[in-house]
């Protein structure tokens, strides 16, 4: 899979964490028959795709900061997997995908999150602060990324 298909495709799942207001005409069901929430109120979506869209941005701001690519699509699989456990549908996804408003919504939160830690849009020194503390902690953002000025002269295996 591609760099840029592999971001794609989570940035796309991210858009899914934005669902407030913008739920389907019928309400998804769970296994047992009752409804579920929106899906951009289901709290562990939300938080991986938030994580997506700011891991996105992060790789996107500093120069040494780069995704791991086969993470990322293991992380994109995994959450469409657990969405369909939930009881979404490939339909209920693929409408919430379409939303503009979610979009909007997912990139409100994510520039929410930068902002609380000190990112502003355009300062590469803070992104890419954020972005090895994120690595360091090894969070949910920084399982995503890499830090290549760390590992100079090493080839990049992901």
């Amino acid at each position: 899979m591609g760099a840029g298909r592999a971001y794609r495709g989570l940035a796309a799942m991210a858009v899914l964490a934005a669902g407030a207001g913008s739920a389907p005409a019928m309400p998804a069901r769970a296994g047992d028959g009752a409804a579920l929430p929106p899906i951009g109120q289901e709290p562990h979506i939300v938080r991986a795709l938030v994580s997506g869209v700011v891991g996105d941005r992060i790789r996107q701001a500093c120069p040494d900061i780069s995704a791991r690519m086969l993470r990322v699509a293991d992380e994109l699989w995994k959450l469409e997997r657990y969405a369909r456990r939930q009881g979404y549908t490939e339909a209920d996804v693929r409408a919430f995908l379409r939303s503009g408003e979610a979009r909007a919504e997912i990139r409100a939160m994510a520039d929410a999150y930068l902002a609380s830690k000190g990112v502003e849009a355009g300062d590469v020194t803070a992104h890419c602060r954020l972005g090895r503390e994120e690595i360091a902690r090894n969070s949910q953002i920084g399982i995503l990324l890499k830090d290549t000025a760390a590992r100079p002269g090493r080839a990049e295996t992901d």
